[in-house]
Parts: structure tokens; sequence; C-alpha cells
């Protein structure tokens, strides 16, 4: 699998389409930083129904699923992950790809309907991953994946 770097992102393997990664400008001073994670005039129309917060602990992983009509908007905002992502859209070419994300490499991603996904705390701290949704929760929305 080929590793390249996308919008300051390094991505190994091939973005399934619709997958947006922006690396996130840090704006720094004395007093501390900032970090602008959405903005809909950078990225469009966000129309967010849902923010919540998953935690992994160190070496665990969470996800494994797709949603059938929500587009997800993904950053983590403590500590390190590791994030996989296959398209499993019906005549997709199952295009996959791995990327890390957290403190040092603040990343907003994008991830649309019918693309599974999964994060794995990196370290030695728990990942705390912020998600942002165009949709409420709804369990038959989400589609185990096996990764």
């Amino acid at each position: 699998m080929s590793t390249k770097m996308v919008n300051g992102v390094w991505v190994k393997g091939t973005l399934p389409e619709g997958v947006e990664v922006q690396r996130c400008d840090v704006y720094l001073d004395e007093r501390g930083w900032l970090i602008e994670w959405l903005d809909e005039n950078k990225g469009g129309p966000l129309n967010i129904r849902s923010v919540y917060t998953s935690v992994a602990y160190p070496g665990q992983v969470r996800g494994a699923h797709y949603h059938l009509s929500r587009t997800e908007y993904w950053m983590v905002i403590g500590g390190e992950a590791e994030v996989a992502l296959v398209d499993a859209r019906p005549g997709s070419q199952g295009q996959q790809c791995t990327l890390c994300m957290g403190d040092v490499n603040p990343v907003r991603l994008t991830i649309p309907p019918g693309v599974a996904h999964q994060f794995r705390a990196l370290g030695t701290r728990e990942a705390r991953l912020l998600c942002c949704a165009t949709e409420t929760y709804n369990p038959a929305d989400n589609v185990p994946y096996d990764f």
C-alpha cells in the first residue's frame, strides 16, 4: 500500500470517494492555542444534528461499522489514534486507507455514508474522538463491518 500526503495528512492506501481529510491550522500564542475544527465557509454546509465523544483506551478499537445515511466529521481532540477506512458501498472498488490523527496531527476527517470506519488508540494514553454527525443516532443505520 502506498503512502502519500493529502491536504497535509499522510494517508496510507487510497481514500474512498467522498472522504475528505484536512490538516487543521493551530493558532498558538502566549495564552495557549486554538484549532478551528469545523467551518462551513471552508467545507460547505454542515447540517450537524448530533455531537458526541467516543473514547478508546490504549490499544483498543472503537467503531468497526458504517452508516447507511449519515455523514460524520471526526476530530481526535486528545491522544493519538490510527483510523482505518474501507469503501463498503455497492459497486465500489473497496478503496481502503489508514491515517493517524490527534494531538500531533490535528485533522478533520469527513466520512460519508457507506464508508466503514474504526479508530484505535495509539501509545499509552486514551484517544478522545469528537464526532459531529448529520443525523441523530439510529441503530438501524449502523452496519457492522469486519476489518
